[in-house]
C-alpha cells in the first residue's frame, strides 16, 4: 500500500508540473509510477486516492496502470467518444483532477463537461482529441504542459475566478512535443477562434495567444489586471477585443500585427501602453484613451489607420515615433497644466515631415518643434493652458489659420515662418492674449504676408498690439468679435435669485438643489436650508458660457426685504453676503 501511495504522489507532482522545460510525464520516471491502479466505473476510468478521498479521471487501460506511456494502454487508446460528463463525485470520492493523457487521441469525442471540484488538469490531457469547445472551471489551479494544446479547440472559456491559474506551455497539433510555445499560440495547428479569460494567468509563456492565426474574439474580464507583452502579437485575424475594467497596462507588442482589429476601447484605470503595443494594426481606425493614461510607448501606434486622435491631459510622456501615423488628419492634445514630454520620429519631429495632419489642437506646453516641415497642416489652435510656443514649432507648414489662447506669452524663433514667400498661406490669426505675446525675434512670422494676413485681438488691445514688436508689422489688426457667452452672475434680491450676463439676449439654464434640513423634537423650529445654485448662458451662434455656481443659506421665517443672509435683521452683513454671492463662482 505504501508503494501505491508513493507512486500516486509522484504522479500528482508530475500532473501539476506546469512550467518545466520537459513534459510533465517522461520515460525516466515512468517505471516507478506504472503501478498506480485504475478502476472502471460506468464506462469511465479513475485513479482513487484513499488518503484524502479524491479521484482523478484517467484514460482507458486494460492493464490497470495509467502512468506509463501509450504502449501500456488497450488497443484503442482514444476509446472515449461522444459527450463525456465528468461528475463531482464518484463512489464517494471527490473528483479533484484530470489525469495526464486522459483524452489523448480521442478523435470521436464531441464534448467534455468538467466539474467545479477539479483543481488540476494533467499534461497532454486533451492532446490530439476532437473537442471544439471547453470551459475551465474557476476551481482549476494548474493546467500541465500541452494540457489544452495540440487539438481542434475553437472556443476556450476560462471561468471567472480570483485565484491565479498556473498554466503550462503548449504546442500545436503536428508539432513535436518538447518544443515549448504559448498554450494557445500557433505553429500551424491551433484553431481557436474565440477566448474568454476570466482570471489572472501565470506561465513561463505569458504571451498566451502569440502567433495564433485563427483567433477572432478575445474577452478579458475584470479579474485580469494587465495584458502581457506579446499577448496577441501577430494574431492576424483578431477582430474584437473586450478589456475588463481593472486592466492597468497594455504590454509591449501586446497587439502588434493584429491586422483586422478595427477599434478598441481602453477602460479607465489603464496607466501605460507599451512599446509597439498596436504597431502594424493596419485596420485600427478608432481608439479611446482613458483619463488615467500616463505613458504611450515607442512606436505604439505606427502603421495603424487612425484618422483622429485625442491625447488626455493625464499623459506625461509619449515615446519615439509613437504617433507617427500615415493616416492621421486631426490630433487633439487636451488642456493640461504640465509640459508634455513628446518623443521624436527618429531625426524629425513627431508630427513633422511625412505626416498628413490637417488640424491640431494643442492644450499644453510641448518643448518640441512639433510640426516642423509638415506639408498638410492648415489650422492649429493653442488652448488657454499654453504659455510658450517652442522654436520652429510650425516652421514650413502651409498654415492658413492660427489661434492663440489667452495665456500665450512667448513665441520662439521661426515658430510660424514659411520657407519661402510663395509657400506662405497664413491668412488669419486670432490672438486671445490681452498682452501681446513676446516674439523672440523678427523671424517668428518670416515670409508671411503681413499686408494681407488679418490679426484679430481682444477688444481694447488693438493699439497695444500695434505698438508691440513683430505684431506692429501686421497691417490689418482688428478687435475680436464675441464668440462665447459671458458667464452669468447670481444675485439674491427680495428672496429671489436673479441671473445676469454681459452678453445680451442670452437664455439662462439653472439647477437648484436643497440640503441642510434638521430632525428633532418640539412644536416649532427654524430650519435652515442650503441652496446649491448653478447656471450657464446660451445664445444662438455663440459658445455656451462657463458655469457659475454658488451656495445660499436661507432660514425659514426670514422674509425681510434686503435680509440677504436671512438672520432676521438688515445690516452691513447683508451687503457682504450679496457681494460674495455675486462674485462666487
Amino acid at each position: 500500500m505504501k508503494k501505491v501511495l508513493l507512486s500516486f504522489a509522484l504522479a500528482l507532482v508530475a500532473t501539476v508540473n506546469y512550467a518545466q522545460k520537459t513534459p510533465a510525464t517522461d520515460e525516466s520516471d515512468a517505471m516507478e509510477r506504472k503501478d498506480v491502479p485504475t478502476t472502471e466505473v460506468n464506462g469511465l476510468w479513475w485513479v482513487f486516492n484513499e488518503s484524502d478521498k479524491t479521484a482523478y479521471f484517467a484514460y482507458r487501460c486494460n492493464r490497470r496502470d495509467v502512468m506509463d506511456t501509450e504502449w501500456l494502454r488497450d488497443n484503442n487508446p482514444g476509446a472515449y467518444s461522444g459527450d463525456i460528463v465528468i461528475p463531482e463525485t464518484v463512489n464517494g470520492y471527490t473528483v479533484a483532477g484530470i489525469w495526464e493523457f486522459a483524452f489523448d487521441g480521442c478523435q470521436n469525442l464531441k464534448s467534455v463537461t468538467l466539474p467545479s471540484t477539479i483543481k488540476t488538469i494533467g499534461a497532454y490531457a486533451f492532446w490530439q482529441c476532437s473537442i471544439t469547445e471547453i470551459t475551465i472551471p474557476s476551481s482549476v489551479e494548474v493546467i500541465g504542459d500541452y494540457g489544452l494544446s495540440g487539438n481542434k479547440l475553437k472556443k476556450v472559456i476560462i471561468e471567472d475566478g480570483t485565484k491565479t491559474l498556473k498554466l503550462g506551455y503548449g504546442s500545436s497539433a503536428g508539432v513535436a512535443p518538447n518544443i515549448g510555445t504559448p498554450m494557445f499560440g500557433d505553429l500551424g495547428g491551433q484553431e481557436i477562434e474565440e477566448a474568454y479569460i476570466g482570471r489572472r494567468i501565470e506561465s513561463q509563456w505569458p504571451d498566451l495567444f502569440h502567433g495564433n492565426q485563427t483567433l477572432k474574439k478575445l474577452t478579458l474580464n475584470d479579474n485580469v489586471l494587465s495584458v502581457p507583452d506579446s499577448y496577441c502579437e501577430n494574431c492576424t485575424n483578431l477582430e474584437t477585443v473586450v478589456l475588463g475594467k481593472n486592466i492597468n497596462s497594455i504590454g509591449n507588442a501586446a497587439f502588434w500585427g493584429c491586422l483586422k482589429l478595427t477599434s478598441i476601447n481602453l477602460p479607465q484605470g489603464i496607466v501605460s501602453i507599451g512599446n509597439n503595443a498596436f504597431n502594424s494594426c493596419e485596420s485600427l481606425t478608432k481608439i479611446h484613451f482613458p483619463t488615467t493614461l500616463k505613458t504611450i510607448g515607442e512606436y505604439a501606434f505606427g502603421q495603424t489607420a487612425l484618422t483622429e486622435l485625442t491625447i488626455p491631459a493625464s499623459v506625461d510622456e509619449i515615446g519615439e515615433a509613437a504617433l507617427v501615423i500615415q493616416t492621421l488628419k486631426k490630433v487633439t492634445i487636451e488642456d493640461g497644466e504640465t509640459t508634455l514630454n513628446m518623443g521624436r520620429n527618429n531625426w524629425a519631429p513627431m508630427f513633422g515631415e511625412g505626416n498628413v495632419i490637417e488640424e491640431a489642437y494643442i492644450g499644453r506646453n510641448i518643448e518640441s518643434d512639433l510640426f516642423h516641415g509638415n506639408q498638410t497642416l492648415k489650422k492649429i489652435t493653442f488652448g488657454d493652458k499654453v504659455t510658450s510656443i517652442y522654436t520652429s514649432y510650425c516652421e514650413g507648414c502651409p498654415l492658413e489659420t492660427l489661434i492663440l489662447g489667452t495665456s500665450v506669452s512667448r513665441i520662439g524663433e521661426s515658430a510660424f515662418s514659411a520657407f519661402w514667400e510663395e509657400s506662405a498661406k497664413l491668412s488669419v490669426i486670432y490672438s486671445y492674449a490681452m498682452t501681446p505675446p513676446v516674439c523672440v525675434d523678427d523671424n517668428v512670422f518670416n515670409n508671411i504676408n503681413k499686408q494681407t494676413c488679418k490679426l484679430y485681438v481682444p477688444a481694447g488691445t488693438v493699439n497695444t498690439y500695434k505698438a508691440a514688436p513683430t505684431w506692429k508689422d501686421f497691417f490689418n489688426i482688428e478687435s475680436l468679435a464675441e464668440t462665447k457667452c459671458a458667464a452669468p452672475t447670481i444675485t439674491l434680491e427680495n428672496g429671489k435669485l436673479k441671473f445676469a450676463s454681459t452678453t445680451k439676449g442670452v437664455e439662462f439654464h439653472y439647477n437648484v438643489t436643497v440640503s441642510g434640513s434638521k430632525e428633532g423634537i418640539g412644536s416649532e423650529i427654524e430650519v435652515p436650508s442650503k441652496y446649491n445654485v448653478s447656471v450657464y448662458a446660451t445664445k444662438a451662434g455663440l459658445e455656451d458660457s462657463d458655469v457659475t455656481t454658488t451656495e445660499i443659506t436661507v432660514v425659514s421665517g426670514s422674509n425681510l426685504a434686503g435680509d440677504a443672509n436671512c438672520d432676521g435683521v438688515i445690516n452691513t452683513a447683508d451687503i457682504v453676503t450679496i457681494v460674495n454671492t455675486i462674485f462666487s463662482r
